[in-house]
């Protein structure tokens, strides 16, 4: 090869490597983009809904569809039995009907919430799990996050798919990201139960009190 053809490769691969750098910042802005938009849509919906039930039956079909998963559940901590009970699911409804429930530090689930980091299961079924519908249900790989308030967790989020997948440090991130609104949701949720409950409280107190006081002589 002459000068001539080094000096042309150099110039065509100067510009390649230009329009490489810029194509790979388009694509990151566009995932950045595109995170931002799957996190203010999880928000919106957290914002939305103060009852727990309505929550998680707006936002567990949403995360699953934001993550590419075949299902979706959550499960909550009962720190009286020091255990995660399952609360919602989709794709996996037998976890919740059947009343699931994990000791915290066992099986998968129990490791995400009590090591209050993600877990990754590739391979479900030559993994550490306790709950046997996970198998039952063939799902292959599972990613779990912590929902954490404050440093403590409420519980625990988890995705999973039917077939193995090697689930990215992307989706890791943007798991965590949701798993973070939905924790603040479901603080919110329960703040707005237990307000309820003392309305009712309240209201019964001053009903039984005003009749006890419009008749003195038969409290007597």
């Amino acid at each position: 090869f002459a000068e001539d053809d080094v000096e042309l490769l150099q110039l065509v691969s100067d510009r390649a490597a230009i329009a490489i750098d810029h194509a790979r910042a388009f694509e990151a802005e566009s995932r950045a983009r595109q995170r931002l938009e799957y996190t203010q849509a999880v928000t919106d919906a957290a914002l939305a809904h103060l009852e727990l039930d309505e929550l998680f039956a707006v936002l567990l079909p949403r995360i699953r569809d934001i993550l590419e998963a075949d299902t979706c559940a959550v499960l909550l901590l009962d720190e009286e039995t020091d255990e995660l009970a399952a609360r919602a699911a989709v794709g996996i409804e037998e976890e919740v009907e059947q009343g699931v429930r994990i000791p915290l530090g066992g099986g998968f689930a129990g490791r995400v919430a009590a090591s209050q980091r993600p877990v990754i299961l590739g391979d479900v079924d030559h993994a550490d799990v306790l709950n046997p519908i996970l198998r039952q249900k063939g799902i292959k790989s599972l990613l779990g996050v912590p929902l954490l308030v404050e440093g403590s967790a409420l519980g625990v989020i988890h995705v999973g798919t039917l077939v193995h997948r090697r689930f990215t440090a992307d989706d890791v991130e943007l798991l965590q990201l949701v798993a973070d609104r939905v924790a603040i949701a479901i603080e919110r949720g329960r703040l707005h139960e237990r307000a309820v409950r003392l309305d009712e409280f309240r209201a019964n107190f001053v009903a039984i009190a005003s009749h006890e006081l419009r008749t003195p002589a038969t409290s007597i």
